[in-house]
C-alpha cells in the first residue's frame, strides 16, 4: 500500500501557500519515502515524510533564495533552532511548517518528553549543515574536505530520521549517555550518508561500511532493529540519491 501512497494532502495545501515551491519537493520526498519503505505503520511512513519534505524544501530554499548576511543568517538559523525546541512560534511558512511538525510528535503515543528533546537537538544538528553549506555558499569558500563531509551528513538529515524513529520503534536513544555506543553509531551512519551525497553513484568503499559494522559491533541484539533498520535506511537512500542524479543527468542534457 505505502508503495503507492500519493503525497501527503496536508503537505501539499501547505507547499501550495509557498511562494517558492511547487510540487516538486513533495515530489522529490515522496520518492524518497517509497525508496526507504516498507516502514511498520501509517505514522512511521508519515511523521518520516514530512521530515523530508520539510528538509528539502529547507535546503532548496537556502541554497536557491536564502540571501542574507552572515549576522542576519545566524539570526535566521537560531530562529529555525528555537522553534525546534518549542522555545519560539515560527514567524515564516518553514518556520511555522516545522512548528507543527514538531507541534504535533507528541500526539502520538510513542514519543516521550525524552524523545522530544532529542529529536529537537537533533533537527539543529541538522540545521547547522545547512548553515555551514549556506556561509561557504556565500563566501564562495572552498570547506576542507572533512568539513563538507560533516556538513553534507548533518543536512541529509539521517540522524534526526534516527530518532524519529527511535521513539517510534522504542529503541530509546534518548534515555542513554552520549557516550553510549548507541549514541556512537549515529554519527557513523550520519557521514555514510555524507559520503553517499557527495558521490550518490558510486560504490562507497569498504572501510565505511566496515566502519559502520565495527561502530554496532558493541551493541547487544535488543539493538539489532536499530542496526538493521539503520543499514537499510543507508542503502535505500543511496539509491535515491542515485536516481535524483540520474534525474539531474537526463534534464542537463
Amino acid at each position: 500500500m505505502l508503495e503507492h501512497a500519493l503525497p501527503d494532502p496536508m503537505l501539499l495545501t501547505w507547499m501550495g501557500s509557498y511562494t517558492h515551491a511547487d510540487l516538486e519537493h513533495v515530489t522529490r520526498a515522496t520518492q524518497l519515502l517509497h525508496h526507504l519503505a516498507p516502514f511498520r505503520s501509517l505514522s512511521e511512513a508519515a511523521v518520516i515524510g514530512r521530515w523530508f519534505t520539510w528538509l528539502l524544501m529547507l535546503e532548496h530554499h537556502t541554497l536557491t533564495y536564502l540571501d542574507l548576511n552572515l549576522e542576519q543568517a545566524q539570526r535566521y538559523w537560531r530562529g529555525l533552532r528555537a522553534v525546534a525546541e518549542n522555545r519560539s512560534a515560527g514567524t515564516s511558512v518553514l518556520g511555522q511548517a516545522l512548528g507543527d511538525f514538531v507541534g504535533n510528535l507528541p500526539r502520538l503515543p510513542a514519543f516521550s518528553s525524552g524523545d522530544l528533546m532529542l529529536v529537537s537537538l537533533a533537527i539543529g544538528h541538522t540545521l547547522d549543515g545547512l548553515a555551514w553549506r549556506y556561509t561557504w555558499q556565500s563566501q564562495q569558500s572552498e570547506p576542507v574536505a572533512s568539513s563538507l563531509l560533516d556538513a553534507m551528513g548533518r543536512s541529509s538529515g539521517i540522524y534526526t530520521a534516527l530518532t524519529l524513529l527511535s521513539a517510534l520503534r522504542g529503541w530509546r536513544l534518548s534515555e542513554v549517555l552520549l557516550n553510549h555506543p548507541a549514541r556512537r553509531c549515529m554519527k557513523v551512519v550520519e557521514a555514510v550518508a555524507g559520503s553517499l551525497r557527495l558521490q550518490p553513484t558510486s560504490a562507497l568503499p569498504d572501510n565505511l561500511w566496515q566502519a559502520l559494522e565495527q561502530a554496532f559491533a558493541p551493541l547487544d541484539k535488543q539493538w539489532a532493529d536499530y542496526r538493521q533498520t539503520s543499514g537499510l535506511l543507508l542503502q535505500r537512500y543511496q539509491t535515491w540519491l542515485a536516481s535524483e542524479q540520474a534525474t539531474d543527468d537526463a534534464s542537463a542534457e
